[in-house]
């Protein structure tokens, strides 16, 4: 798709689309989905003229009935090349780019916006340094376009084969990916074609930075995931010719058996999911990386809990009193916080997980008292 013959009156009067989230340019044939009331009653209004419409940009996409003053000032001309009637009440238009315009009026006319709009008509730049700028202008392009593979190929032929500068800065501006609504809308606005040039170089620059800096970061996790696929692979294929020797591979053998203790020891359902995690990342793992060896101590660790194993409380209260009082001389209020703690358990024995926590300076009693606390309850002494 060339870009078109820009002849066009000086003013008009035309229907209106506003656009949410892009800038059309008046350059190349683009298709676009219409859906809102006013909208399609636009498209409908040109269908019944000349096909002749104003694309403005809004300034707000979340703006469902946008007004003049929620549109940019600066916007295209297009022609409606194609149309079909879409499920849903919506319609699917092919536009073709025609000419820069400015917004003069802005009404409403029935179901649809209009507004008087002015034909910009732009002043060609000539002389050795533009050329030489628009020359180096393709060139970059050119890398970038290289550099990105979602840019279609016609990008590159329109580019070398486009002799307008203007067409030229505004075929590259709509395939740069890295700017936003309010940078294209700004390329737009810019009437002076060697001031757009310069625009569109800048931002040229920037995405080349963006792009390399991307294949980069995505050349370096290919060849970690290939690196770590290659490793995958001799695994099991060491595996293989270790079955067919007849030889055993201790380090996958302990797996199985931590794999046969985590389901063995009775663990709940959430600690299970947690062990038999920590046990994939762990066979993951080179045995000789800090990190093995984090992951064994913690997948032991969780086997060592008594998950399955409790006793039962002695809660005579008597006998606790008699069996601190014979271990221990005085701390009487110390005993007798104990002895209350001891009864809460006996009167209300569905608490889950009481904690009595003593604290004080070495040498005062707190382990000799949690022992004389375990012997009344007949718990073993950990």
């Amino acid at each position: 798709m060339a870009p078109t013959d820009k002849s066009a009156p000086i003013t008009r009067e035309l229907p209106i689309l506003p656009i949410r989230n892009t800038v059309i340019f008046p350059v190349l044939a683009f298709p676009i989905n219409v859906g809102r009331k006013k909208s399609i009653g636009a498209v409908e209004d040109a269908l019944s003229n000349e096909r002749y419409m104003a694309i403005f940009a809004q300034k707000d996409p979340a703006k469902e009935n946008p007004g003049e003053f929620d549109l940019y000032e600066i916007g295209t001309m297009i022609k409606i090349i194609k149309h079909v009637k879409m499920p849903g009440n919506k319609l699917s238009v092919v536009i073709q780019g025609m000419n820069r315009i400015r917004m003069l009026r802005f009404y409403e006319e029935g179901n649809s916006l209009y507004a008087q709009v002015e034909v910009i008509e732009e002043e060609e730049a000539y002389g050795d340094e533009f050329e030489d700028k628009l020359d180096n202008l393709r060139k970059i392009a050119q890398q970038v376009f290289d550099l990105s593979p979602q840019i279609p190929t016609e990008a590159s032929f329109l580019v070398r084969s486009t002799d307008d500068p203007s067409d030229v800065a505004d075929i590259i501006a709509i395939n740069i990916n890295n700017i936003d609504t309010e940078e294209k809308q700004e390329l737009l606005a810019t009437l002076d074609v060697n001031e757009r040039v310069d625009k569109v170089l800048a931002l040229l620059q920037k995405e080349i930075q963006v792009l390399e800096l991307s294949n980069k970061i995505q050349s370096t996790v290919k060849g970690e995931m290939d690196k770590a696929q290659r490793e995958y692979l001799l695994r099991e294929q060491l595996k293989a010719i270790q079955r067919e020797l007849g030889e055993t591979d201790d380090r996958q053998e302990d797996l199985e058996e931590l794999k046969r203790k985590i389901k063995k020891v009775g663990m709940p359902e959430d600690a299970e999911k947690v062990a038999f995690k920590e046990l994939k990342r762990m066979a993951r793992m080179n045995p000789s990386a800090a990190e093995y060896t984090v992951s064994r101590t913690y997948i032991d660790w969780l086997l060592d809990i008594p998950w399955s194993h409790s006793s039962k409380d002695n809660l005579n209260i008597q006998r606790a009193s008699d069996v601190l009082d014979e271990d221990h001389f005085g701390l009487d209020k110390v005993k007798k916080r104990i002895i209350e703690f001891l009864a809460v358990r006996k009167l209300k024995n569905d608490m889950k997980g009481p904690i009595l926590c003593m604290v004080g300076p070495p040498g005062v009693g707190k382990t000799s008292l949690a022992t004389s606390v375990s012997k009344a309850l007949g718990r073993k002494m950990v």
